[in-house]
């Protein structure tokens, strides 16, 4: 995939993408997120089921607002 920026931190394996003025998008592109070992980092539902080319949005909205609620959707070891 061609746009988003990967994110840092606690958020690693996951891209954001502005949507509008201070609207983001937090969404995971899966076959990226292997490509980047980052399945190792949260634990995404059905990982080994789900294909390569998924993209699974997590969260859209203001800026801190979405990332606030991405980190709630992602599940840590």
């Amino acid at each position: 995939m061609e746009f988003g920026e990967p994110l840092k931190g606690d958020l690693r394996g996951l891209s954001s993408c502005p949507v509008k003025k201070n609207f983001i998008l937090i969404y995971v592109y899966c076959k990226e997120c292997r490509a980047k070992s980052h399945q190792n980092i949260h634990n995404c539902p059905e990982c080994d089921e789900t294909p390569d080319e998924t993209v699974t949005f997590l969260a859209i909205g203001p800026h801190d607002a979405a990332y606030k609620a991405a980190k709630k959707r992602i599940i840590h070891f």
